[in-house]
């Protein structure tokens, strides 16, 4: 029985031993009045982000080196998380947290306030590096300082905070890391009790005394009122790694037998230092995110006639403004045109390699063929009475289009030859796209027994040249060269 009890009350032992140390593998998550810290620094280079300043926590232990503590950040996101130990520095804010009159703490002892003992607050500065690849694409990143008490077996994280007014960015590929918190340090609060005020910046000054003791052990030395806002920042400091800042006061009332101060304009010139303060803002947030624009597609809008040479490939372009000309990358997604009169469309589309795309229609409008009308050559004519008459010779019809059409000319009447006289001879031509051409000559019948002289007129340089008179119209005849520019054929 009594073995059976034993062993019951080691397996619960090993048990709430288990729960105890996962409950300290996971830190708790606590203000900055338990876990003071500082932001000094934040830059990229080489794909290595790094986060440089000092953390600690309060009335905890004594802080020395890597055997007494290690200071990290963890980087989480909605899915994902990592953590990075950070490389210890020599910041020592011993002096900086010191209640003056109180011994130094024992090694061995923890958990006491400054007004029992001082802790040691040494190498609490930090150096982490991170490779900028660690962060997963496309997710946000929060930022929180985590700082183990070894010796005292207690582990803290804070949500880190950074004075920076715009974004620290980095260019990597296609992506663009960027660093942003916006860290609201124009409103503080206070957050120790203790707290004495200075008339300077750091301890070597003295305190204020004013007003009436609140006892005979403070008598009437000023202390801040934890929890006071001070929304007026007169100047900030910077001074052995910590930021102090510089503010106005009024006498309170007497509180925990010290005599209090809280915002006015009695009391000038007060400091205090970021260790003592709360503040808050934008967090610090880290996200790698890519910067891409779509691409763009140029697309014309063709008018063009029914059987020209048409290729869509002519009217439509794509840049992108990461990747440059795209326009291999087009693709023919819908189209209903056909070599036809009437109005079709296209749709084109094209993406980059991260898929942003664009996606553009073309209108084409497709016009009846454009056409000239043909062109009769025909020319005034004699003939003697009852001579055959050929209506159709020396007669030609050209077309810019069709080329040669003499042989679709058409005569709209017949010329009698029998009877004396001038007469109209007339002729009609249709070209493919049934455009159409008219024109008429003057036939000249004469009589057999009488006789005619005959002249031709031809135009040199845009102005008429009559010929001479001439019996002989074979010689007249002779008289015309090629290409002769005869426009009229006389007879008397």
């Amino acid at each position: 029985m009594k073995t059976k009890i034993m062993l019951s009350f080691v397996i619960s032992l090993i048990f709430f031993s288990i729960l105890r140390l996962s409950a300290h593998a996971q830190p708790s998550t606590v203000l900055k009045a338990k876990l003071p810290y500082e932001i000094l620094s934040i830059e990229v280079n080489n794909n290595i982000l790094n986060v440089s300043g000092w953390a600690f926590i309060n009335h905890t232990q004594h802080f020395l080196n890597q055997s007494t503590h290690e200071i990290s950040i963890l980087f989480q996101s909605k899915t994902h998380q990592f953590q990075v130990m950070g490389n210890l520095t020599n910041i020592d804010l011993t002096e900086s947290m010191q209640y003056r009159g109180a011994p130094t703490c024992a090694n061995n002892v923890y958990f006491r306030e400054p007004s029992t003992c001082n802790y040691n607050y040494k190498n609490v500065g930090f150096k982490v590096s991170v490779n900028i690849n660690q962060f997963k694409k496309e997710e946000i990143y929060q930022a929180y300082i985590v700082v183990k008490a070894k010796q005292a077996n207690t582990n803290y994280k804070i949500q880190a905070y950074y004075p920076i007014s715009k974004p620290v960015t980095y260019k990597n590929g296609d992506y663009l890391l960027q660093v942003k918190s916006a860290l609201k340090d124009t409103s503080l609060v206070i957050n120790h009790s203790n707290v004495v005020v200075r008339k300077g910046p750091t301890t070597q000054y003295e305190t204020y005394k004013l007003g009436n003791a609140c006892n005979t052990t403070y008598k009437n030395q000023l202390f801040y009122k934890e929890g006071s806002r001070y929304d007026v920042i007169y100047e900030k400091l910077l001074i052995n790694n910590v930021s102090v800042y510089k503010i106005r006061g009024k006498l309170d009332v007497c509180f925990d037998k010290r005599r209090r101060v809280v915002e006015g304009n009695d009391i000038n010139p007060m400091y205090i230092a970021s260790t003592f303060v709360e503040y808050g803002g934008e967090s610090l947030s880290i996200v790698n995110q890519l910067v891409n624009t779509a691409p763009v597609l140029t697309v014309k809008h063709p008018t063009i006639y029914l059987n020209d040479p048409f290729n869509y490939k002519d009217y439509v372009s794509a840049y992108d403004a990461e990747e440059k000309d795209l326009t291999a990358n087009v693709r023919l997604i819908t189209s209903n045109y056909k070599n036809q009169v009437g109005k079709y469309q296209m749709v084109f589309y094209v993406e980059d390699k991260h898929k942003a795309f664009d996606q553009k229609t073309m209108n084409i409008t497709v016009l009846g063929p454009l056409n000239e009308p043909p062109t009769i050559v025909a020319s005034d004519k004699v003939i003697k009475q009852y001579d055959a008459f050929n209506p159709l010779h020396d007669v030609f019809a050209y077309d810019k289009e069709d080329g040669n059409i003499t042989h679709k000319i058409k005569t709209s009447n017949v010329v009698n030859t029998n009877v004396a006289g001038v007469f109209k001879q007339c002729y009609s031509v249709k070209d493919s796209h049934q455009a159409e051409a008219n024109a008429c000559i003057n036939v000249t019948v004469v009589e057999r027994d009488k006789i005619y002289h005959y002249r031709f007129i031809r135009t040199v340089n845009d102005k008429e040249v009559h010929a001479s008179w001439q019996a002989d119209i074979k010689h007249l005849k002779q008289q015309i060269v090629q290409n002769d520019s005869i426009i009229a054929f006389k007879a008397k």
